[in-house]
């Protein structure tokens, strides 16, 4: 299981590349790298920059190739954290623990903000060192697919339109809006490591299945754990219905628990390499945090 100082350790060595790439010298356009950095830096737990490097190294590369491309991929997450806490959408004064960015700073700057990690997460990878430029196009072709209407923002749409009544309806908003990003991440870390085009044909089915599965114990943390896990308004005390309105507490786990197990049938083809993935989405599905 992976161990929480090494996962302090790579926390750390993300959040000290972070910094390099969002100072900004004096200059017109400077506070909107300070709005960035508050937003960035409010605590996340680099979930998913981490899995890119995680699963980088399982699959045979070089994690540090893979930092850059990871960092892009939480700021897209960043931008829809900022969106989702305007007035226009979820309308949340807390992320975090910590006032939202609209809070902070002008309403407009925000959005502003939010639009800036979309373009320079982009920039982050065209300017990655150590990655060809036929992997640089591959991920920015999974990171468009997968934060677009065919992914996050369709989430997004989803979940604001608010007429959810079925159990599907909750599954294919919780595949898009959250599972999207964490595909990604995978899929990501399977191009940094020049896996297989069969080998990645498996990866993006185990990413399905895991990104599904961690929504799931999201939604079963929420009510386990309370709002004060995320520091915001849960998705319950807003009066959304998520997976365990369906299936209760502990149908819920069962059901992670089954995608669990379907994603590591998935990979096992892969031999010595799904132990390391395994590893990977047992710690996603069976966190508490």
């Amino acid at each position: 299981m992976l161990k929480e100082k090494y996962l302090s350790e790579k926390v750390k060595i993300i959040e000290e590349r972070m910094m390099q790439l969002i100072t900004c010298p004096p200059s017109n356009y400077k506070s909107i790298f300070d709005s960035a950095a508050y937003s960035l830096f409010s605590g996340g737990k680099r979930l998913r920059p981490i899995l890119v490097m995680e699963v980088t190294q399982a699959l045979g590369g070089n994690w540090e190739h893979a930092l850059d491309p990871a960092i892009a991929l939480e700021m897209i997450h960043t931008s829809s954290l900022i969106h989702d806490d305007m007035p226009c959408m979820d309308n949340d004064d807390f992320r975090r623990g910590k006032p939202t960015l609209h809070k902070v700073f002008p309403e407009w700057q925000a959005l502003l903000t939010g639009d800036f990690f979309l373009t320079f997460a982009f920039q982050c990878i065209t300017e990655a060192t150590h990655i060809t430029a036929d992997q640089k196009v591959s991920l920015i072709q999974v990171i468009a697919l997968k934060a677009g209407a065919a992914g996050m923002i369709g989430g997004q749409l989803i979940d604001l339109q608010g007429d959810i009544t079925k159990e599907s309806q909750i599954e294919e908003l919780h595949i898009l809006k959250t599972g999207a990003l964490l595909e990604a991440a995978i899929e990501i870390g399977a191009i940094i490591a020049g896996s297989h085009p069969q080998e990645i044909v498996l990866l993006r089915s185990f990413a399905k299945d895991i990104g599904l599965a961690f929504q799931i114990i999201d939604d079963v943390l929420d009510v386990t754990a309370g709002a004060l896990k995320h520091g915001h308004s849960s998705d319950a005390a807003r009066g959304k219905l998520t997976y365990v309105n369906f299936l209760g507490v502990e149908g819920s786990k069962k059901r992670a628990e089954e995608l669990l197990e379907r994603a590591l049938v998935t990979i096992a083809p892969l031999g010595e390499k799904s132990r390391l993935l395994a590893e990977i989405a047992r710690f996603i599905v069976e966190r508490t945090y």
